[in-house]
């Protein structure tokens, strides 16, 4: 399984940025999002956001996990501070619900304080449609051009990847151990 960068889009002043046709081909997906100022986050998948699609339960800043939300539009993060990273991945299988773990740091902008917020998330898109793009939305805010989101893909062929070819005969000489190895038919041998 090779991963690469399927899409990375900056904020351009919007509140939400979208990552444009993924390749649905990614049965494994891994997402970044870096917000500068982040209110009530919400991730959602081909633009796709009936009430009862979306489901989650979480966990924050070490407390017991709340009980889920269900039935809704979009999966939504909890705190409303920032800077923060946002980190997912999603099993992105065909015939089957889509499932992602969350996990975002956020800045706690209280007063004095400056430990970090911290969330959890186990999440369900209840659709078997491939995910084919994503969007994450802000309110209160707008994304800028500082703020980011990468998405990297599993079973991606990277653009200009060249498969080494090494001849028989070449010579490797490994000089921690001062041994040479030569390759013949394909196997390395000492000399």
């Amino acid at each position: 399984m090779v991963w690469g960068k399927v899409s990375s889009v900056n904020g351009s002043g919007g509140s939400s940025i979208t990552t444009g046709t993924i390749s649905t081909t990614n049965t494994f997906q891994e997402f970044f999002i870096y917000p500068t100022a982040f209110q009530a986050g919400r991730l959602k998948f081909n633009d796709s956001g009936s009430a009862t699609e979306y489901a989650r339960r979480y966990q924050s800043n070490g407390s017991t996990s709340n009980s889920g939300d269900y039935n809704m539009p979009y999966i939504a993060f909890l705190y409303d501070l920032a800077p923060a990273l946002i980190h997912g991945f999603i099993v992105n299988v065909g015939t089957n619900d889509k499932l992602c773990s969350i996990e975002t740091c956020e800045t706690n902008n209280t007063t004095g304080n400056t430990t970090l917020n911290r969330m959890n998330i186990v999440g369900k898109w209840a659709k078997t449609d491939l995910i084919e793009k994503m969007d994450i939305t802000k309110t209160g805010t707008t994304f800028s051009s500082d703020e980011n989101f990468t998405v990297l893909g599993s079973n991606t062929t990277p653009a200009g990847a060249v498969e080494l070819k090494v001849q028989d005969g070449a010579v490797f000489y490994e000089k921690d151990t001062n041994k040479e190895y030569i390759l013949n038919n394909g196997v390395w041998s000492k000399l």
